[in-house]
Formats: C-alpha cells, structure tokens, sequence
C-alpha cells in the first residue's frame, strides 16, 4: 500500500455539516490532496466554506479557498466549490436540495 484515501460528509449539530478528504501518500509522505469545509443550511440558503489543498510538483502544493452564499432557487454567491466537492469527496450531496414535488 502506497497512499491511503480516506473521505466522507457527516452532519456535525443542527443545521451545520462537515465535510473532508485526505489522500496521503505514503512514499513520499505527503499529503496528496485534502479537502474540509464545513456547509449551514437555512433551508431558503446555505452557506459552504471549503479550503483545498493539493500537491502541483514533488514537495511543492497549493492552497484554494471557497466561499459561497447559495439563494435557493435565486443566485449563488463566490466562486463556486460543488464541482471540486463532488469529484473530491464520492457520494457528495448539497445538503439544501429541496424534496421532489408531486
């Protein structure tokens, strides 16, 4: 075994959820790539605050930051991080996604 991968999204109180994913490798010990962010859903918006970091050369890595602001069915606010929270973490889900109507 040469990296480990580990990734989930959990409620954490009320409202509020958590999210991560860490890719280690174990060769080279270093990390990967990791992904923690935290999502509030107020039921009309939901708020997501997503830090990533991941490797672009041996020893070298880079750090984004997503903040975003979601108005159920208006607009989204900031650079949006659903993209990389669904490529990064399997499974992913919004957690403000509203139940089909009849």
């Amino acid at each position: 075994m040469n990296q480990f991968d580990v990734s989930g999204q959990w409620p954490l109180y009320d409202k509020w959820h958590g999210l991560g994913r860490w890719s280690y490798s174990l060769a080279n010990r270093q990390l990967l790539e990791g992904t923690a962010g935290v999502e509030y859903d107020a039921d009309c918006w939901a708020l997501r605050v997503v830090a990533k970091r991941f490797t672009i050369a041996y020893q070298m890595s880079a750090t984004a930051f997503f903040v975003q602001l979601e108005l159920d069915g208006l607009a989204r606010i900031g650079p949006d991080p659903l993209d990389t929270l669904k490529t990064s973490i399997p499974g992913f889900t919004k957690t403000n996604v509203a139940p089909p109507s009849n």
